[in-house]
């Protein structure tokens, strides 16, 4: 009997020391799976900053992007502003180069006016002044003549004195 409670107690302290050992492995399983889940909560943290550091980065960008869409919104509307100020500008400009160009043709037309006019003056005054020039030679040959009719009176006159004088 006392073999069999030696064997008794040799199965009990195997089996105490057997549920030691468990109880050590579950002691360790516990702090693993402990460790396992404060890891898990660390990798859920981390992963929720991402998350939340993605979000504000994508909020970021899309601020970024708003405004920079703004800016190209404005930009072309002010790039627009000036092309419709060119453009009525330019149709302006045209329309008094349109003006100043009647204007000019008017004046051209006036001044080719002007110069026919003038030139029928001019060929009315060159026809009077021929005419003048005509009836000067006629009239200095009347003089000619009328000098030659006085000198030939005057030398029968002053020629029949000095014939009954001598």
């Amino acid at each position: 009997m006392t073999e069999r409670l030696d064997r008794i107690e040799a199965i009990l302290e195997r089996t105490a020391q057997r549920a030691e050992a468990n109880t050590v492995a579950i002691e360790a399983n516990a702090a693993a799976i402990e460790a396992n889940a404060a890891a898990r909560e660390a990798d859920r943290v981390a992963i929720a900053a991402t998350i939340e550091a993605n979000a504000t980065a994508r909020e970021a960008d899309r601020v970024a992007i708003a405004a920079t869409i703004e800016a190209d919104r404005v930009a072309i509307e002010a790039n627009r502003v000036a092309i419709a100020a060119t453009i009525e500008a330019d149709r302006v400009a045209r329309e008094a180069d349109r003006v100043a160009m009647a204007e000019l043709r008017s004046t051209v037309n006036s001044l080719v006016q002007v110069v026919e006019i003038h030139q029928l003056n001019h060929e009315a005054t060159q026809r009077n002044f021929e005419g003048i020039v005509t009836e000067l030679r006629e009239i200095r040959t009347e003089i000619r003549g009328l000098r030659t009719e006085s000198q030939r009176i005057l030398e029968y006159l002053f020629g029949r004195q000095e014939n009954g004088e001598s």
